[in-house]
């Protein structure tokens, strides 16, 4: 349980609250912060209102296609609600000045990504600031209340998300047995499009790249029998991306609002995690979640003690600590001088490719041996962690 009496808040009416994310989950929450008691809101999204959002984000139409979301947001919400002023930022908060961060009292985090999460989170934990993270995917979704050293950042949690190679399908099924879209596009874009254009890198975003993987896609799914799909499905497939329910939105988004209300009402809190589904009825469960110890971003311990297993690989060592390798900018691992894992520079990493699925011993790595992660977080700081097996 925490006790937000304890933090030097203010009240609503003075309380400096941002929304970081205005897509479907922001624009939710900024609607139902508009109609409590906040005079002020900081809203922070530097992507511009495209086609698709009108259909699926509530504060855009038609009208606003090509401008700042937070430009488009703010007119909407000030023009119903005049005496409230929102403070637009269409800058990414990495790029925004300290004091910015520094002055702001509670951050509620709306993005759809690990990276802007991570984000977030570490500036949340260098600035000493209550973070709220929201996600909704689909027909379920996520809250987690994050208070600085007090209950688990986000990256003590982070290993609750699938990583990306989760989804991955087996590449027998790809070539041989492909029974949806999903397997049509992926062997497209990971087998077809490398023989066809070498080392050109595919670009989701490029409508001609689109187009290229949509039409063999299409003629694939035509060979096994599969029913042919809209080039909306290719473009979700290639982003990895779920439909997100404006339903779950307003769910998700009620369930930060709320949590929000309690923490500037002084309300004794009782769960720092929540999960909604709702594809089989409705369920909400309320969880009270504890800290990693040997948190990259919120511990303390400056030596993380991992038990060395015969068949841990080095990929399987770095994700251990990690979690993930993308909340990092550049992540490397050293046994004495001698570099073991790399993501930068590229040259590094290529010298370093092939031990990624080598177990230690393979790499030299003696039992009780005592290694080094170096990595520079998302916010530009450089860390080093040692790391002693036991």
């Amino acid at each position: 349980m925490w006790d937000p009496s304890l933090y030097s808040l203010d009240s609503k009416s003075t309380a400096r609250v941002c929304i970081v994310g205005m897509g479907g989950l922001g624009c939710e929450v900024l609607r139902i912060l508009a109609r409590s008691d906040y005079h002020e809101l900081w809203i922070v999204d530097m992507d511009r209102v495209e086609l698709d959002n009108t259909r699926r984000q509530i504060l855009y139409d038609t009208e606003d296609i090509g401008k700042l979301k937070v430009e488009a947001a703010k007119a909407h919400i000030e023009a119903r609600y005049p005496f409230l002023h929102i403070h637009a930022v269409g800058k990414w908060l990495q790029d925004l000045s300290p004091s910015f961060f520094e002055s702001i009292d509670i951050v509620l985090g709306c993005v759809d990504t690990i990276e802007g999460r991570e984000s977030i989170n570490q500036l949340a934990i260098a600035h000493s600031k209550v973070y709220i993270d929201g996600g909704s995917m689909g027909f379920g979704g996520q809250v987690q209340l994050i208070v600085p050293h007090v209950t688990p950042c986000f990256h003590c949690l982070s290993g609750l998300f699938a990583p990306a190679s989760a989804a991955q399908v087996p590449l027998c099924t790809l070539i041989a047995r492909p029974t949806k879209p999903e397997h049509c596009v992926t062997y497209v874009s990971s087998v077809l499009w490398e023989k066809e254009h070498g080392q050109m890198a595919l670009d989701a975003e490029k409508a001609e790249h689109l187009q290229w993987v949509h039409a063999h896609a299409l003629e694939r799914a035509q060979a096994f029998g599969i029913e042919p799909f809209p080039l909306e499905i290719t473009s979700l497939i290639l982003h990895n991306a779920v439909v997100t329910l404006p339903t779950t939105n307003a769910i998700i988004a009620s369930l930060m609002a709320s949590l929000l209300r309690r923490i500037m009402g002084r309300e004794s809190i009782d769960a720092n995690y929540i999960i909604y589904r709702g594809d089989d009825g409705e369920f909400l469960e309320r969880l009270w979640m504890e800290r990693d110890a040997n948190c990259l971003c919120c511990g303390e311990q400056q030596i993380i003690a991992v038990p060395l297993h015969p068949t841990m690989t080095v990929r399987s060592l770095v994700e251990r600590v990690v979690v993930r390798e993308e909340c990092c900018r550049r992540l490397s691992l050293w046994l004495g001088l001698t570099p073991l894992f790399a993501t930068k520079p590229a040259a590094l990493r290529r010298l370093t490719a092939t031990n990624a699925e080598k177990t230690l011993a393979e790499v030299g790595v003696q039992p009780h041996a005592s290694l080094e992660l170096h990595f520079t977080s998302l916010d530009g700081e450089e860390h080093v962690v040692q790391i002693q097996l036991e």
